[in-house]
């Protein structure tokens, strides 16, 4: 997130009481639709915890479908004109179609985390520089074996393993963003990225207002 966007985004607050003296506390809504409807919304969780957020209050909600048309339900069902929206997607199998919906968010002012090719990347960077050309599996795969996903089809969290973890993943997510600024690789072709990063920097600098 740029430092106007950012300073755009700590601007935006919602009344949520008013004290015995006169003065309203403010506290910052952010409202995430999800592409993924199980991993996804678990670190969302984690995060509430994890940040330990007072100023920020998250409202959730999951969509598994394409990006494009989570995007549109991020659009379709805010709540407020203030509430800070972002839409959780990743590339997956959708190729161009996401560059589409990030687009469609910058033009309707939601923002979007892109993970190329899936979430599970973000994950990973939380304890390895996992690089190269990848594909979904592959990634699912490598955070299965580093026992960061359990369960049916992998799509549990071992939340206690990303505890401390967060700078790792994002400065990975920095290198890389950085690699494909300078070698010129767009979405879908930006693989592998994740801005998840920029996410969470956004909700530490509510946080922190």
């Amino acid at each position: 997130m740029s430092n106007s966007g950012r300073s755009s985004a700590q601007r935006r607050y919602r009344s949520t009481k008013r004290h015995s003296g006169g003065t309203r506390e403010q506290r910052a809504v952010v409202f995430v639709v999800c592409g993924g409807v199980e991993t996804e919304p678990q670190y969302i969780d984690y995060l509430k915890m994890a940040l330990g957020l007072k100023n920020v209050h998250i409202r959730l909600s999951k969509l598994g479908k394409s990006p494009v048309e989570v995007v549109r339900r991020a659009i379709g069902t805010r709540e407020d004109a203030d509430e800070i929206v972002w839409a959780l997607v990743d590339v997956d199998d959708f190729g161009s179609g996401v560059a589409e919906a990030v687009e469609l968010g910058r033009q309707n002012g939601v923002q979007v985390a892109v993970s190329n090719p899936c979430f599970e990347l973000w994950l990973v960077w939380h304890f390895e520089k996992l690089g190269g050309h990848l594909n979904q599996g592959q990634v699912q795969a490598r955070a299965a074996k580093l026992e960061l996903t359990y369960g049916k089809d992998h799509k549990s969290i071992h939340i206690d393993k990303l505890r401390d973890r967060y700078e790792h993943a994002s400065a990975q997510a920095k290198r890389m963003r950085k690699y494909h600024a300078e070698n010129e690789t767009a979405c879908p072709d930006d693989c592998p990225s994740t801005n998840v990063d920029l996410f969470v920097d956004s909700l530490l600098a509510l946080e922190a207002r």
